[in-house]
């Protein structure tokens, strides 16, 4: 199973989530993906929000953007 999380620095609920995985002994075996280092990448999968969690490159949560 591959699990991609998109973040951006600015995110709170990145934080959290991130936050969540270290406490769990998760994060690393998940591919976190900084949306400012790689913004091609995260337009290329149709990344809008963050944090965006993709399990198997389908996308399985979106985070809340700015309405």
């Amino acid at each position: 199973m591959k699990v991609e999380i998109f973040t951006h620095r600015n995110c709170t609920e990145c934080h959290i989530v991130l936050d969540f995985l270290k406490e769990k002994g998760l994060l690393d075996k998940v591919d976190v993906i900084d949306t400012e280092k790689y913004p091609f990448m995260a337009f290329e999968r149709g990344v809008i929000s963050t944090p965006s969690i993709f399990v198997n490159g389908e996308l399985i949560f979106a985070g809340q953007g700015d309405l």
